[in-house]
């Protein structure tokens, strides 16, 4: 969701081994601590960095802020203020001299979750630490890398600071982000979507979207199948951003996700992805 410049942090684990998630009309969340202050945020795998909403960083972030320019899913880049030295808590993690970024986050909580979103934390906890994701006990767990994981093992591959793995769809392997912060299932730009053969005229509608740097008009059309680690989804909803890039960029979000158990490990490059029973 944020593109942004991240520095190294030290790591110290807490007597918890696990946090709480939530799904909530599609997102999730998460309980973190920042600099000790107790808050919740959106738990985001696809954000470069921890973002914090500027009245949490008024009550517990007093560092000085290096003003950048950020570009996250939405229409524009925005400025954030970057601060060093914050300690993140998450998943029994403790991630201290961490940087993370200050912004206004108003518009996401208003205009895409209709609640207050205080923090959303990115990918340094997944940098740290092997994560098992288990929705159906609503738990984001440590784990051990003695042992080898259940699940269909894939390769994550670093695309412009995102960590991706290989799909299939519609028999077009394409390599798509892995984004817990996407609530929908598909999302490519022009691009992608053309090199997948799926602007091929079929019928579409039109849906508001967009991450940080506001609302951006999506076309929405129907994937016939999805294959995610030799699970095969029919009929999948894939929203098309507008904009086009050289190698093409594919998204797969919580609408696919959440039909797994996952087991993360960004330090590795893999993910472990076992299909729900129910």
């Amino acid at each position: 969701m944020l593109t942004a410049f991240v520095l190294g942090l030290s790591l110290q684990l807490s007597a918890g081994t696990c946090s709480d998630l939530r799904v909530i009309d599609g997102r999730v969340w998460t309980d973190i601590t920042i600099n000790g202050a107790a808050t919740e945020a959106l738990f985001d795998s696809g954000s470069e960095i921890t973002v914090v909403d500027l009245a949490l960083a008024a009550q517990a972030i007093h560092g000085e802020a290096e003003t950048v320019e950020a570009r996250g899913t939405g229409a524009a880049t925005v400025s954030a203020g970057l601060v060093q030295g914050v300690t993140i808590g998450a998943a029994g993690l403790e991630l201290a001299d961490s940087v993370i970024a200050v912004m206004d986050l108003a518009d996401i909580s208003q205009r895409l979750v209709g609640r207050p979103v205080p923090a959303i934390l990115g990918r340094e906890v997944f940098d740290a630490s092997r994560l098992a994701i288990d929705f159906d006990a609503g738990q984001v767990c440590r784990m051990d890398r003695a042992a080898e994981p259940d699940g269909a093992r894939r390769a994550l591959v670093s695309r412009d600071g995102i960590m991706a793995f290989e799909i299939t769809i519609e028999g077009q392997t394409v390599l798509a982000d892995f984004d817990t912060g996407n609530r929908g299932a598909l999302l490519l730009d022009t691009t992608a979507a053309e090199a997948a053969g799926l602007l091929d005229g079929r019928a579409e509608t039109l849906r508001s979207g967009g991450g940080i740097g506001g609302a951006v008009d999506r076309r929405v059309l129907e994937v016939r199948s999805v294959d995610v680690a030799g699970a095969v989804f029919d009929t999948v909803d894939a929203e098309i951003d507008p904009r086009e890039s050289e190698a093409g960029s594919a998204n797969i979000g919580l609408g696919l996700l959440t039909r797994f158990h996952l087991i993360v490990d960004f330090a590795e490059s893999a993910i472990w992805l076992s299909p729900r029973e129910n």
